[in-house]
């Protein structure tokens, strides 16, 4: 279970380092586009956003938010197995686990079922320590 904390804790640093602050990036640099006098600034800000756009596009961002992110729930379905959870539940953070993992192959089957399988996870999850919190 430490291990999955671990990498739930390393998707949450990086998407919020490496995503989140080139959104906010690009959200500033379209703002100073529109508000740009001449060509040459608004020439300036599309080169500054090449950068930001370049970071998202890439790989490695589908890489540690789809890989490291699976990982860490088929760990975390694994463990749930064991414990209070129902079968139901462990089953899905394992299917979301590897379904997750196979869509960084870019298979669109693999991508649908793991956001189905990861919605579906997250309710039952959800439901389950709502209850346990009442208890």
């Amino acid at each position: 279970m430490l291990l999955a904390t671990s990498l739930m804790l390393l998707f949450v640093a990086l998407d919020l380092s490496v995503t989140w602050s080139h959104y906010a990036s690009l959200l500033t640099l379209s703002e100073r586009h529109a508000m740009a006098a001449t060509d040459h600034e608004r020439a300036t800000y599309i080169a500054a956003a090449e950068y930001a756009s370049a970071v998202l596009g890439s790989r490695l961002i589908v890489v540690y938010a789809i890989g490291v992110l699976s990982s860490g729930i088929l760990l975390v379905g694994l463990v749930m197995l064991r414990g209070v959870f129902n079968r139901v539940s462990a089953y899905l953070g394992l299917a979301t686990g590897v379904l997750g993992i196979a869509s960084l192959t870019s298979w669109g089957v693999a991508i649908i079922l793991n956001a189905v399988c990861a919605t579906l996870w997250l309710l039952f999850v959800g439901a389950k320590l709502w209850r346990l919190g009442r208890a």
